[in-house]
Formats: C-alpha cells, structure tokens, sequence
C-alpha cells in the first residue's frame, strides 16, 4: 500500500546533515519538497520504516519526524504551492 508520509528535518540539523537525509528522503519515491527541510514521499514503507532509512546509523542524533497524511479529499486542508495539490492528487 502506498503512503504519504511528510518528513521535517529540524532546524537544529546542521545544514550538511540536513542535505544528507533530505537525499535519502527523496530517494524513497516519487517526491515533493516544500522546502530543504520539508518533503512529502510515496512510499510503501510505514513512518518508522522511512526514519530508520533516512537517519541510517550515521545521523541517528539527527531531529527528523516523520508523518503519515491520508490522501483522501478533505484529509489535507490549507495553503499550500499549488503544485502540492496537484502532486498530492497525483504523486509523480
């Protein structure tokens, strides 16, 4: 089953480690990043699944959360990019 899960990377990250684990956020799948520290991505893994993979065993001190979104009308609300709308109708 696919997922969408929205993964914040903290400020507290340093900006090196934060490029790391947003690399390995977008490869899990079809993506859409708001921001470096902000990225949505489909994927059949669950939320704990997607922070042991991004973290790894190197950034495990790293501050990462990891939400699942429903992707059903009216589970998302609110202003966004234009573009999420679409991507989350339709991740690519």
């Amino acid at each position: 089953m696919n997922r969408i899960i929205f993964v914040v990377i903290n400020k507290s990250v340093p900006e090196s480690n934060a490029t790391i684990l947003g690399e390995r956020v977008k490869a899990l799948g079809k993506n859409f990043v708001l921001d470096d520290r902000h990225i949505f991505v489909e994927t059949t893994l669950n939320t704990s699944e997607v922070h042991e993979k991004i973290i790894g065993t190197d950034l495990q001190e790293s501050s990462v959360i990891e939400i699942e979104i429903p992707n059903t009308k009216l589970g998302i609300w609110g202003r966004a990019k234009a573009g999420l709308w679409d991507w989350l109708d339709n991740p690519k």
